[in-house]
């Protein structure tokens, strides 16, 4: 009875390490299609993002040309050798930090003028031509990249 109920157990007991081997290798199997899953879920994310940054530039973009719009009307107002010195002026501030000089004041207020006919005051004109320009520079610095 007893080689019986030996013989009984190592069945049993063989099945259950059989058992456990297979519970083992479907544990690693799910660990491994977890560590995917996180895997596709980063990717994803960092896909979301880089789409997400690729639409604030277009829309950034659009601004752009909406500004260069704008620009084109006050330069057709002011005439090109005003719309030049003004370019200079506002580019010369931006380079060097100075303040505008007292020969760069007739200009400007020209400048005032066609700009409070759009009740637009020449701090914004500035921000304008701030954003404009970074806007200009950063699609440079890409087209420059992608040459390379």
């Amino acid at each position: 009875m007893e080689i019986v109920d030996n013989h009984y157990f190592n069945k049993e007991e063989e099945a259950w390490l059989k058992q456990k081997g297979e519970v083992k290798d479907v544990s690693k199997h799910l660990f491994h299609i977890i560590e995917q899953k996180d895997e596709v879920l980063n990717d994803t994310f960092t896909l979301t993002e880089e789409v997400l940054n690729l639409l604030e530039r277009k829309e950034i973009f659009r601004y752009r040309d909406k500004v260069s719009d704008f620009n084109v009307e006050v330069k057709k107002r002011l005439g090109p050798v005003c719309w030049n010195e003004i370019m200079s002026i506002f580019n010369r501030k931006l380079n060097t930090g100075k303040v505008i000089r007292k020969e760069d004041e007739k200009f400007l207020t020209e400048l005032k003028k066609v700009l409070n006919s759009v009740n637009m005051i020449t701090d914004e004109f500035e921000l304008l031509f701030r954003m404009k320009r970074n806007s200009n520079n950063e699609f440079y610095q890409k087209k420059m990249k992608t040459l390379d």
